[in-house]
């Protein structure tokens, strides 16, 4: 595919002013919309009372737990691979790239993450991009952070995996520069008022995006927001937080005073070896899954409500092959270097497709 998008590229050259050279264009831009799909993504495992969590890109993973004080905290496990993150700086400094002039930009080729699935355009082909030809090896890669293992006891409330439309339509809508804790106190809201998990996840997003539009419509000269957001995801992992309205809920708790606390933590992330990494997928996994975990999204004003399916439910082939992972996991089993956790956890992705 990337044979033919430079084929076209000279034969737009030698065509442009030739009949049928719009139609290579098209073909070109076509060609460009393929190669340049791809995601961010956030996994999280559940496994014999522990959480791990890996993230690419800027989706997050956010844990809501409480202190001795009852005081709610919200952690942030995920971590935002993109021009502010300093240890992405740094990596890109080191593959020949100029930093200084990267931070003044706020997008690294088509893009702004460090990291992503897919979009072959900053991977192998990134040289086409005048910013990143210096660069001694693909400046965008997939490999995950990965957080774990967490001791999921009493103090471990639920938690928010989501989309980076979700944390920044709040963001720009409202200026605020504690989004974590502005959603993780929407959730605690909808827990209180809501029947279902599907419930809260739908009131958590439905507030959100009619935040962002109410802010729009009322202020046409805000420069914060620009009428468009991203698609918004949301999957609600409830641990042992009240669900008081649920008809019949395994959550409910009889004491019900939990306050709110605005120190919003992020927690550091304790990395395998480069080796070890791997990409993932998203979603939730749990040994023993149940009806405790619920996801809900909507669709971006991006799409005019006349856009056709294929446009809005655009996918890729899969392309990610974990024979390496699985390599590098039975090498360190060999050399007796695997942690014990880890060699827990790993049976479970065994048994389970990610």
């Amino acid at each position: 595919m990337a044979y033919c998008r430079r084929s076209i590229k000279v034969e737009l050259i030698q065509l442009f002013n030739s009949v049928g050279g719009d139609k290579k264009v098209d073909k070109l831009n076509a060609l460009n919309c393929e190669l340049s799909a791809g995601t961010s993504a956030v996994v999280a495992l559940v496994y014999r009372g522990k959480l791990y969590v890996a993230n690419v890109g800027d989706s997050r993973a956010l844990l809501c737990k409480t202190d001795s004080n009852q005081v709610l905290r919200v952690v942030q496990l995920s971590l935002d691979h993109d021009l502010r993150n300093e240890d992405e700086l740094l990596r890109l400094s080191q593959l020949g790239l100029d930093v200084e002039s990267i931070r003044q930009g706020s997008h690294l080729g088509n893009q702004e993450n460090t990291r992503c699935l897919g979009n072959y355009l900053v991977k192998g082909g990134y040289r086409e991009f005048e910013e990143l030809t210096a660069s001694m090896a693909e400046p965008i890669i997939a490999e995950p952070e990965i957080h774990g293992s967490i001791e999921l006891d009493e103090s471990c409330r639920f938690l928010l995996l989501m989309s980076r439309g979700l944390y920044k339509s709040l963001e720009e809508a409202t200026g605020t520069d504690q989004v974590n804790k502005e959603l993780a106190l929407i959730a605690v809201e909808q827990f209180r008022v809501q029947s279902t998990l599907t419930g809260v996840a739908q009131a958590v997003v439905d507030k959100v995006v009619r935040i962002h539009h109410d802010i729009n419509m009322s202020n046409t000269q805000n420069t914060m927001t620009t009428g468009k957001r991203d698609d918004i995801t949301l999957l609600v992992r409830n641990f042992n937080f009240p669900l008081p309205h649920a008809l019949k809920s395994p959550t409910n708790r009889p004491d019900h005073s939990v306050r709110f606390n605005p120190v919003v933590q992020t927690a550091p992330i304790n990395m395998l070896d480069n080796e070890d990494l791997s990409s993932t997928s998203t979603g939730v996994t749990d040994d023993n899954a149940d009806s405790s975990t619920t996801e809900t999204s909507t669709t971006s004003d991006l799409y005019p409500p006349g856009a056709r399916m294929a446009e809005r439910n655009a996918r890729i082939k899969p392309y990610v092959d974990f024979s390496e992972y699985y390599e590098n996991v039975e090498k360190r089993r060999k050399e007796g270097t695997l942690p014990e956790d880890f060699k827990r956890s790993n049976a479970a992705f065994s048994r389970h497709s990610l």
